[in-house]
């Protein structure tokens, strides 16, 4: 432990070190007095309850996200908008703790809960964006906020695992910020199709998703667990109830949870995959490739929704796309002539092997727009309409996007900064008043 830090902030400090790595299960306090070298009774001397330790790790956490907001406000202010991305990048990749606890208590997709404290913080800078009940101003903005936010938050994710696998050819977490922060702005550098070409993709995908089979009673039980009980709620003992089947007969199969869920999860990433292959046949540019993955992708979550909520939950702990790195799994997209000229031309993101980040990439915005525009109750017409404008962020940045609002045909990051500046009430991006 640090010296002259006090016995709470340590205390903080231990439990946040808990959250290295990817943890769906609670911490005891008798770990975390442990770690600080204390007794248990000891921590309640600082903190009156659990509860009250919690609220301080995510006071702590906001704190940190606030501090890193000025800096990019200021970055905005300046005209350098790369460097206001790469400073949240490298916000993220240097407090890995911050990444895993903001994961595990499910403020993933709550923007609500991510604005609410940012203006008890005094930064205003979404309240051109969000009305005070919550309700949403502007579309374009926020389908572009979902790009941005989860493009940084997967990014980290994937450096994380990167490092943990001692994968060689790493950028230092500096010059990796500003890969991806360049990436955000400029895109991987294509162009989009034509919308007539787009429209007859869209047709083709369509009838090939409505010939596929309905979900496995496995799968379709795994996703009834983990959305009734989480991720650390999954136990044979509740598969098999949600089976009607005896716990002996899942272990007839399977040698332990981690084995079954692991093989179901793996069939269905093949089928995934298996789909985008098919819908990647005969296509002939790196921008029609990515367009089936994003497209298959929204098409899949609409045909079987009830996956999504395994997908959400395990998204950083098992790196779908690594995981499926075997032969018997993805040989019919990897072989694909089109799919590999896509890959050897993108940019570098500082993390190779860049085919399976770019998967979990395209995987994770997929599953972040899905769960938001349901939440908001989208019409599938709608998602379809918000997966386009994610496509062309990811074939051109938001830099180059444009967005029509008011007549006029704005680029996404000019109306952005406009924003920033009409939501500040000081010079340095903040605003005295609290709500």
């Amino acid at each position: 432990m640090k010296e002259g830090v006090s016995t709470r902030d340590k205390i903080i400090d231990a439990a946040f070190s808990f959250y290295r790595k990817p943890v769906f299960t609670n911490i005891s306090l008798s770990q975390i007095a442990q770690k600080v070298g204390i007794s248990k009774a000891a921590i309640f001397k600082h903190f009156p309850s659990k509860a009250s330790l919690k609220q301080a790790l995510f006071e702590r956490m906001f704190d940190g996200i606030a501090e890193v907001m000025r800096r990019m406000l200021g970055c905005y202010r300046n005209g350098k908008r790369i460097e206001a991305m790469s400073e949240a990048v490298d916000f993220l990749v240097n407090h890995r703790e911050y990444v895993m606890y903001f994961q595990s208590q499910q403020c993933i997709v709550d923007e609500g809960v991510f604005v609410r404290e940012l203006r008890k913080r005094s930064i205003r800078v979404f309240d051109s964006l969000f009305t005070r009940d919550g309700s949403i101003k502007d579309i374009d903005l926020y389908v572009t906020g979902i790009y941005v936010g989860t493009t940084i938050f997967i990014f980290a994710l994937l450096r994380f695992d990167a490092l943990d696998t001692n994968v060689p050819g790493l950028a230092d977490s500096a010059a990796f910020a500003d890969k991806i922060a360049w990436l955000i702005e400029n895109g991987i550098g294509k162009n989009i199709p034509e919308r007539q070409r787009l429209t007859q993709l869209d047709a083709r995908f369509k009838s090939a998703m409505q010939k596929k089979t309905p979900l496995t009673d496995e799968i379709l039980a795994l996703a009834s667990v983990v959305s009734e009980y989480g991720a650390a709620g999954i136990t044979i003992e509740r598969l098999a109830k949600k089976l009607h089947l005896a716990k002996s007969s899942l272990y007839s199969r399977y040698k332990n949870k981690s084995e079954m869920v692991e093989s179901l999860i793996k069939n269905e990433v093949v089928r995934m995959y298996a789909m985008i292959a098919e819908n990647m046949n005969d296509l002939t540019t790196g921008e029609e490739c990515t367009y089936a993955v994003l497209q298959t992708e929204l098409l899949y979550f609409i045909r079987y929704p009830e996956t999504v909520g395994i997908c959400s939950n395990l998204i950083g702990i098992n790196n779908f796309a690594e995981r499926a790195e075997a032969p018997d799994l993805v040989d019919t997209l990897y072989d694909s002539v089109c799919w590999k000229r896509f890959i050897a031309s993108l940019p570098d993101v500082g993390i190779p092997p860049i085919t399976q980040r770019v998967l979990g990439w395209f995987f994770a915005i997929v599953v972040t727009m899905f769960i938001h525009c349901r939440r908001l109750g989208f019409s599938d017409k709608r998602m379809f309409a918000a997966l386009k404008k994610i496509y062309a962020m990811t074939e051109s940045g938001i830099g180059n996007t444009a967005v029509r609002k008011r007549g006029r045909k704005l680029t996404i990051a000019a109306l952005a900064k406009r924003e920033v500046v009409r939501a500040n009430g000081t010079e340095d991006g903040c605003n005295d008043t609290v709500p």
